[in-house]
């Protein structure tokens, strides 16, 4: 039987962020769940992996992608992954970001900006091992910038 795993995030905290062009992402829990609801149902996958909030963050994204997928995938070798994120990015000094929850701005104009984001070069980093260990692995970043990694 194949299996198939997805890591999807969502970000409903962001909505009390401002900046000057007025962000928000009021969909993203309901882009979440459908998509959830797809990958079951129609795709079937087995396994949903959902980090919200404050879960999202650097030391559970390492966990998944470095340790727990890896084995999965390794004990299933046909797998597929998924990888959804919907939230803020910036980008800054010719790299992109993603911004965690906790963050305070949405806007980066020097490093020190960047102490609630992950870099998206050191998240593919992270996302190594799973993607040479799944059949597929896809990633879908919904993104206001931060795409420049």
């Amino acid at each position: 039987m194949k299996q198939s795993h997805v890591r999807s995030r969502s970000s409903p905290a962001y909505q009390s962020i401002q900046t000057c062009e007025k962000l928000a992402i009021a969909s993203a829990a309901s882009d979440i769940e459908m998509l959830r609801t797809a990958l079951i149902d129609k795709l079937l996958f087995d396994e949903i992996i959902t980090l919200q909030e404050e879960n999202f963050n650097y030391d559970n994204l390492r966990y998944i992608f470095e340790n727990y997928l890896p084995d999965v995938l390794q004990a299933n070798p046909r797998s597929r992954v998924v990888f959804c994120v919907s939230g803020h990015g910036s980008d800054f000094d010719d790299h992109g970001f993603l911004y965690l929850a906790k963050t305070k701005s949405i806007t980066a104009n020097r490093y020190s900006d960047l102490t609630d984001a992950i870099n998206l070069t050191s998240l593919k980093t992270l996302m190594a091992p799973t993607m040479r260990n799944a059949q597929h692995f896809l990633a879908l970043i919904n993104a206001c910038n931060g795409l420049l990694s």
